[in-house]
Formats: structure tokens, C-alpha cells, sequence
């Protein structure tokens, strides 16, 4: 898939299901964003992470507060 077909393929999801995510899926992702490039090459970066069950609304207010 090329770059293009990625971003004319992609889609929001609005609608969350709660169904646990595996924790190698997690790490995965993880390493992803830890991959990542940063903007104008920022470097400090924090990922907050659990593995409980998080509302929409606490995620938000924990985002907030970094």
C-alpha cells in the first residue's frame, strides 16, 4: 500500500468498543509513537499509559494536565 492509498483510505472512529486490547498490540503502538518523528524535532516526549479500562472523559483530563 502506498503512502497515498494509506491516507485516502484512512477513517475516524467514533465509536469505541470495550473489548481489551492485547498488551503486544499496546507495545506495538507504543513503539510506534517512541519511533515517530516529533515536530520540529521535540524530543521530550510522555505517553500516558495503563492497562485499566479509561473513560473518553478521564483520558482527556489526564492529557490536560501534562
Amino acid at each position: 500500500m502506498t503512502f497515498i492509498e494509506l491516507i485516502t483510505k484512512r477513517r475516524s472512529v467514533r465509536d469505541y468498543k470495550c473489548d481489551p486490547v492485547p498488551e503486544e498490540m499496546l507495545f506495538q503502538i507504543l513503539e510506534a509513537g517512541r519511533l515517530a518523528p516529533t515536530g520540529a524535532n521535540r524530543q521530550p516526549i510522555t505517553t500516558p499509559f495503563g492497562n485499566a479500562i479509561l473513560t473518553v472523559n478521564k483520558l482527556q483530563i489526564s492529557m490536560q494536565a501534562l
